[in-house]
């Protein structure tokens, strides 16, 4: 089978990692402009194949995983959502793990969600006065948080964090880097952030389960409709052991897996899908 071109332009040894780090959207519209839907990069001991346009993701996205894994393309990710979760876990219990977060993704609930931007956002921009000037990159970013942080953790969460969950946010985010495809695991500050950030965002969201188990109370969140799933209920009464756990015993720890939902269901949404080979 033939391999898909390859963009000019690769260093010897490097490839195209310095242009890719610099620059990976000018540097995959490059690809594309050039070769077509479907083309290739050189990373250091990595062929990457890209592909873009709705044909080439229909071929990707309904692929079987023995074909292609998105679980060894994104094990990156793995320090950013935790053990056990989403692409540390093989394929038929990423499944049962997307069909617990269902029924918090459904089209009433995704109506309430869109209140809750709404208010989100009048709020946050009350704040404002009537004059000043405001940076839009760190605000967009802030209120993004607070409406992600409210709708899938619950208002109580969002209320109690304020400003500090943005900045957690973001060096989870610092640990998205070329460096973690190849070893996410190595001792660099921005890896070091990440997982302190991680940490702590666990120790937050399983205090927020243990006072609503505590009091009774509950919510209207994402995490909140997760817990309670029929699924998620059903599944783990049947069977006593498992190699998923969480902070709630017996139940797996279905909803650090939320984030992937928005891959399955929606393929066309990104401009290009991205496999790997060595």
């Amino acid at each position: 089978m033939a391999l898909a071109p390859e963009i000019p332009g690769a260093w010897p040894g490097l490839g195209h990692a310095l242009e890719f780090r610099r620059d990976p959207v000018g540097l995959l519209r490059r690809g594309r402009a050039e070769l077509g839907d479907v083309f290739a990069l050189r990373l250091p001991a990595t062929r990457v194949t890209v592909c873009a346009g709705p044909e080439a993701h229909g071929a990707v996205f309904n692929a079987p995983e023995d074909v292609l894994s998105v679980r060894e393309v994104y094990r990156f990710t793995v320090p950013i959502f935790g053990d056990g979760v989403v692409y540390d876990v093989p394929p038929e219990v990423l499944d049962e793990q997307m069909g617990f977060v269902l029924p918090a993704l459904r089209d009433e609930r995704l109506r309430v969600y869109a209140r809750v931007m709404q208010q989100e956002t009048e709020a946050y921009v009350d704040e404002w006065g009537t004059d000043g000037e405001v940076d839009l990159l760190t605000a967009m970013n802030e209120l993004t948080v607070f409406i992600a942080s409210r709708c899938l953790i619950g208002e109580e969460f969002r209320r109690r964090l304020s400003k500090e969950l943005a900045h957690l946010y973001h060096d989870l985010e610092g640990g998205i880097d070329l460096v973690a495809f190849f070893n996410a695991h190595l001792p660099l500050p921005a890896f070091r952030r990440r997982d302190r950030a991680r940490t702590r965002l666990g120790e937050l969201i399983a205090g927020v389960m243990a006072e609503r188990r505590a009091h009774g109370r509950g919510g209207e969140d994402v995490l909140e409709r997760t817990r309670r799933s029929p699924a998620c209920s059903s599944r783990w009464s049947s069977r006593a052991s498992t190699p998923v756990r969480c902070s709630r015993p017996g139940r797996a720890r279905c909803c650090s897996g939320i984030p992937s939902i928005l891959r399955r269901s929606s393929p066309s949404n990104s401009a290009f899908t991205v496999t790997v080979s060595s």
